[in-house]
């Protein structure tokens, strides 16, 4: 009778086997999986571009210092800085998802735009394009609106920085940011953090549902009573594995504290 029992429990499991195996569906061959594949392999690249966009941010407010040597043409140059680290950043990974996957990819196209308001300027767009050897093509399409505020806090002087960043048109709705002052004295630049460092590991995260997020800057008297300011305010602000990032530059026309 136990035998009995033994043989009919195999042949249950064999049964149940057999099902599985046909109701399952193939993950090794044909077109599902070569689907499944390239859908992977794209998603990898995607955050490729996505990293190498968010860490450009942090890298190029970290080297303003090679930017307001010279002021002219500041937006520009802010564009060329952001080009060149994002170029550096993706060749460095790319490199390294080669030896991973033995896969060669190339950066197609990257368009960066930069917008200005009054006394300020951003980075306001990011699309790049990434193609590989194995067919794969991934894309980044990010955008940034920024409005700044000056404000006189009475001893002290303010930067009100709104920032909404999107990826694909979708608010971002968690971010991380920095803030620091640059002091122009005789063409040098000398930096002063403010909020956070220039490092994604060491940034502020800001979540708001809403996606809009409000970054503010106080600004010491030291600086703030200048009549003919000399510094700068830079802020930077990522999404966290979106692709989304934006570089603020600010400089008061004025004092921003005092009578």
């Amino acid at each position: 009778m136990r035998g009995q029992v033994l043989i009919g429990v195999a042949a249950l499991i064999f049964v149940i086997t057999l099902l599985l195996l046909i109701a399952l569906p193939k993950r090794t061959i044909g077109p599902t999986a070569a689907i499944e594949n390239y859908t992977v392999a794209k998603r990898e690249v995607e955050h490729i571009l996505r990293n190498a966009a968010e860490e450009a941010a942090y890298a190029t407010a970290n080297t303003l210092e090679a930017v307001l040597k010279n002021t002219e043409n500041l937006p520009d140059t802010l564009k060329k800085l952001y080009t060149q680290h994002f170029n550096v950043l993706f060749t460095d990974k790319v490199g390294a998802y080669a030896v991973l996957r033995g896969v060669f990819c190339k950066l197609d196209t990257l368009d960066v735009k930069v917008s200005s308001g009054n006394n300020y300027f951003y980075i306001s767009s990011i699309y790049a394009v990434a193609t590989c050897d194995n067919g794969v093509m991934a894309f980044i399409n990010s955008a940034a609106d920024v409005k700044v505020e000056l404000k006189n806090l009475g001893a002290f002087g303010g930067v009100k920085a709104a920032v909404n960043l999107t990826r694909d048109q979708k608010q971002i709705q968690l971010i991380t940011y920095a803030a620091a002052l640059y002091d122009v004295t005789g063409g040098k630049p000398y930096r002063f953090p403010i909020l956070g460092t220039f490092d994604p590991r060491e940034s502020i995260w800001y979540f708001n549902i809403t996606g809009l997020h409000y970054i503010q800057v106080a600004i010491p008297p030291e600086y703030c009573m200048m009549s003919d300011p000399t510094y700068y305010v830079a802020i930077a602000a990522a999404s966290v594995g979106e692709g989304a990032a934006t570089v603020v530059v600010a400089k008061p026309g004025g004092k921003l504290c005092g009578r």
